[in-house]
């Protein structure tokens, strides 16, 4: 099976002042080409620092990174970032977005350095405009955007460029439930039309609905890859009792009025937080 993704005993140590933090304990694993897998764990876990690395942002201390087959390390800086900017979008979990341009320079900007034009640019983005309400963000600059909308705008502007590998730190923690389930959407059909090779990192359980498999890290070690079905079944987030069932069920009294938004935030935190104890069990 071709891989699009390969991590081979892979580790990095951050050298503070005084102390030194094993972020990432040689890692190893792959993700076939057009599969999406999740990447899991606790905060601190070294999910980011990981896919810093995938994308060739960090060097590694040890050990290989393979994308598509290139050995990424091995390539001159130059044919590196050929590589990212050509194969690879990374939606960065703080975003990236550039303060003095517009939301839709932000979007077009790179994908106008590959070669686009301005109206591919905008054909492309007519697919997506409806979807994930972001048309009317155009002329917005950052700091005029909420977190939620930046996410949006920082999400497009990677897969309008038809990457053949998306990296996803967290691509739904600012959104509701409908735009979260409209992201994964999109990274789902992207993997499974395009045969884009898709890793997200997230907290988020419903990312288990549009992933095959999910790798678990902890402290910097992996500690297994999981069938997400299997995963569902035993911390039975699947069925009428499910996690995604349950948010959606709080969200429709909370539209009807039957419980304040104050009610609505704290069964949700309680329910994630019950969730996130059944992650760290496993």
């Amino acid at each position: 099976m071709e891989e699009g993704i390969t991590v081979k005993d892979c580790t990095k140590v951050y050298h503070g002042v005084s102390d030194r933090v094993l972020a990432v304990a040689n890692v190893s694993f792959s993700v076939p080409k057009g599969e999406i897998y999740c990447l899991m764990g606790p905060s601190g876990s070294g999910k980011t620092t990981l896919l810093n690395i995938i994308s060739g942002y960090l060097e590694p201390d040890t050990g290989k990174v393979f994308l598509l087959g290139e050995d990424i390390f091995a390539l001159p800086r130059e044919k590196r970032l050929k590589l990212r900017l050509s194969k690879l979008g990374y939606v960065f979990q703080d975003f990236k977005l550039v303060s003095f341009l517009s939301a839709w320079e932000n979007i077009a900007l790179p994908s106008i350095s590959m070669g686009l034009s301005e109206d591919e640019v905008n054909e492309r983005l007519k697919a997506f405009e409806d979807r994930l309400k972001i048309k009317e963000l155009y002329d917005k600059l950052p700091n005029e955007l909420s977190y939620g909308e930046r996410q949006r705008i920082a999400f497009v502007r990677e897969i309008i460029k038809f990457p053949e590998v998306i990296l996803a730190d967290e691509p739904t923690s600012n959104l509701d439930i409908d735009l979260k389930i409209e992201v994964l959407k999109i990274l789902r059909e992207l993997s499974t039309k395009n045969k884009t090779t898709v890793l997200i990192a997230s907290h988020d359980p419903i990312v288990l609905d549009y992933c095959s498999r999910a790798i678990y890290i902890t402290n910097g070690t992996l500690m297994g890859i999981y069938d997400t079905k299997k995963l569902k079944r035993e911390f039975k987030l699947s069925g009428e009792t499910g996690y995604i069932e349950q948010i959606s069920k709080l969200r429709k009294e909370l539209i009807e009025g039957k419980i304040t938004e104050e009610e609505f935030i704290k069964k949700y935190l309680e329910l994630k937080q019950e969730y996130l104890s059944k992650m760290g069990e496993a």
